[in-house]
C-alpha cells in the first residue's frame, strides 16, 4: 500500500479561506507534566485554528502516552516486558492480545514513518539515521 500524500491546501469548511499544510506548536498536558509537539494539519495564514485529517493526531497521542507512562513510572513499553518475569499463563494472554490485534494495513514504510513521528514526540528530535 503506498503511503498517502495529502494536499497542499484545503478550503476551510467554516470559514470558507484556504489553509495550509503545515504544523504549529501544540501542548500536550497529564498530571502536571508538559510537552509541546509539532501538530500536523491544515492551518490559516493567520491564526490557529486549523482543520486535522487522517492521523496529524497520533503526535499527540503518542506524546499522551509517554506521559502518561511518565507519570505512572511505568517507563519505557519495552522495559516493563523485560522487569520481570511472567507466568505462563501471562505469557499466554501477551500472545493472544498480540494475534487478536490482527495484520497491519500498514506498509513497511508507513510503519517506520509512524515510529519516527512517536520518537520525535517522546524525545524532541529526529531519530539518527544510520
Amino acid at each position: 500500500m503506498p503511503i498517502k500524500t495529502l494536499p497542499d491546501t484545503m478550503v476551510s469548511p467554516v470559514t470558507g479561506e484556504t489553509l495550509r499544510r503545515g504544523v504549529r506548536p501544540f501542548a500536550v498536558s497529564y498530571k502536571g507534566r508538559s510537552v509541546t509537539v509539532q501538530l500536523p494539519g491544515y492551518y490559516p495564514d493567520h491564526g490557529d485554528d486549523g482543520v486535522l485529517v487522517g492521523d496529524d493526531m497520533a503526535v499527540t497521542d503518542a506524546a499522551l502516552r509517554t506521559l502518561k507512562d511518565q507519570a505512572e513510572g511505568a517507563g519505557f513499553p519495552t522495559e516493563r516486558r523485560h522487569d520481570r518475569e511472567y507466568t505462563l499463563e501471562e505469557l499466554g494472554q501477551l500472545i493472544d492480545e498480540s494475534r487478536k490485534s490482527g495484520i497491519s494495513t500498514q506498509s513497511v514504510d508507513e510503519i517506520f514513518a509512524e515510529a519516527e513521528r512517536i520518537f520525535a514526540a517522546r524525545y524532541g528530535g529526529q531519530p539518527r539515521k544510520s
